[in-house]
């Protein structure tokens, strides 16, 4: 889509030369490599925040609320702690992101509810099957 400039001086990549369709083609790999390394970079980086010792500070209130292991005392847990600190005096914004990241989801529970039923139903159906042979046969060897 043009920004600016005249619109009928944009060609389709499907008109220009097979050398030009290259340079292009070539760009958008170069700069789609960029944005991948970029987003890799910024996901490592939250990351080693993440998993950074928590402050003194924040490591008193993550012993008052039980946890006891100096390694479990990182950011990540502070974070969790601070939503659970949240979600007790009703943040429900709070609840559905703790709830989330624990995987306790109504949403979830229902899907691998239906999941599970789906899973028994062609056992089900290949039982009801196999029994029907069974019955098939036994009229087959009761006939001769």
């Amino acid at each position: 889509m043009p920004r600016k400039g005249k619109p009928e001086n944009l060609i389709p990549l499907n008109k220009r030369t097979k050398e030009e369709q290259k340079k292009i083609t070539s760009k958008g790999g170069t700069a789609s490599g960029a944005a991948r390394r970029k987003k890799r970079d910024a996901k490592s980086a939250a990351q080693l925040i993440l998993n950074l010792p928590a402050l003194d500070n924040v490591r008193k209130n993550l012993k008052a609320m039980g946890v006891k292991d100096a390694d479990d005392m990182t950011n990540l847990i502070a974070i969790m702690a601070r939503a659970f600190e949240k979600s007790m005096t009703g943040d429900v914004g709070a609840m559905r992101f703790l709830l989330e990241m624990a995987n306790i989801t109504p949403a979830q529970k229902f899907a691998e509810k239906q999941y599970k039923d789906k899973m028994k139903k062609p056992q089900t159906e290949k039982d009801e099957a196999i029994q029907k042979l069974e019955e098939v046969l036994e009229e087959i060897k009761s006939g001769f």
